[in-house]
């Protein structure tokens, strides 16, 4: 993700893509008290909801590398930690579980395995990672 987004107006004309994004939540299944991330969470709606998932005693933290979007998720919510970061260093490590939704697909193709093993060394042992890149043309070369 570059600075040229304008987090208002996803915020305003995209917000079906957080909402698409729940479903993760729900397949993440983080427990109380987890530590988790939201890779590529631009406004921080999955982010707040990871926060009400994990709880007091747990850490939801979003990682974006635009800094409107991230602006507008410290403005939009207070609890979740915003960090913004290159997804192929992640700076955070020994987490619980990690999301990221409608995002990697924005990564280009020469640095999606660099962004994969970065997730690896932030996952603990039994981590789990979710992932949703659904949208025209977006996985064909998974495909």
């Amino acid at each position: 993700m570059s600075d040229d987004w304008d987090a208002a107006r996803y915020d305003a004309e995209q917000s079906f893509v957080a909402e698409y994004g729940t479903a993760l939540v729900d397949l993440l299944d983080p427990a109380a008290g987890a530590t988790v991330l939201d890779l590529g969470c631009g406004t921080g709606d999955l982010t707040a909801r990871l926060d009400q998932r994990v709880g007091e005693q747990g850490r939801a933290v979003g990682i974006d590398q635009s800094a409107s979007m991230l602006s507008r998720a410290r403005e939009c919510h207070e609890e979740p930690t915003f960090l913004r970061g290159d997804l192929r260093a992640l700076p955070v490590e020994g987490v619980d579980g990690a999301l990221s939704n409608a995002a990697l697909h924005w990564v280009p193709a020469t640095d999606q395995d660099g962004v994969l093993a970065a997730v690896a060394d932030a996952l603990r042992p039994e981590g789990r990672f979710v992932a949703e890149l659904g949208g025209t043309g977006n996985v064909a070369s998974v495909v």
